[in-house]
């Protein structure tokens, strides 16, 4: 059975906004005194963990059933107001797929838990799904949730 590309992300949407428990922020690639934001995301765990990096490799929009996912991300901006990267999307459910080239748009620094932190994600490109998705990080126990914007 194949899930449609748009009931995958509405379905992560759905779960991001449920997640819940506990998680660890972690700095993978520089201390969280520096003055360029990280990228937060959501690492699969029990239970999930946060991960604060720099220009990742790769980005997890949402992890375990659905999970969506750009690797690898290429970074063609990164500075103190907004970060940009372009990458293949990925999504799982009950199958794999490839859901197109994207971009990603960082915005927003805020300051919490020890980061500064992009707050604001817009997502464009990509086939077989809406083409324009506006995220706002809602913190560790729900991670990126879809906003109306």
């Amino acid at each position: 059975m194949s899930v449609h590309p748009s009931r995958l992300i509405a379905a992560a949407a759905a779960v991001v906004t449920l997640a819940a428990g506990p998680v660890a922020a972690t700095a993978a690639h520089a201390a969280p005194q520096s003055r360029t934001p990280v990228v937060l995301m959501l690492a699969s765990g029990n239970p999930p963990r946060v991960l604060a990096q720099r220009r990742p490799a790769r980005f997890n929009l949402m992890v375990g059933g659905p999970s969506i996912w750009v690797k690898p991300v290429r970074w063609s901006q990164w500075t103190g107001l907004a970060a940009r990267g372009r990458g293949p999307a990925f999504g799982a459910d009950v199958t794999f797929q490839h859901l197109g080239r994207v971009t990603l748009q960082f915005s927003g620094p805020r300051k919490g838990r020890g980061h500064l932190y992009f707050s604001k994600l817009h997502i464009s490109g990509g086939h077989n799904i809406a083409h324009y998705f506006h995220w706002e990080w809602s913190g560790p126990n729900k991670g990126w949730t879809q906003n109306a914007s």
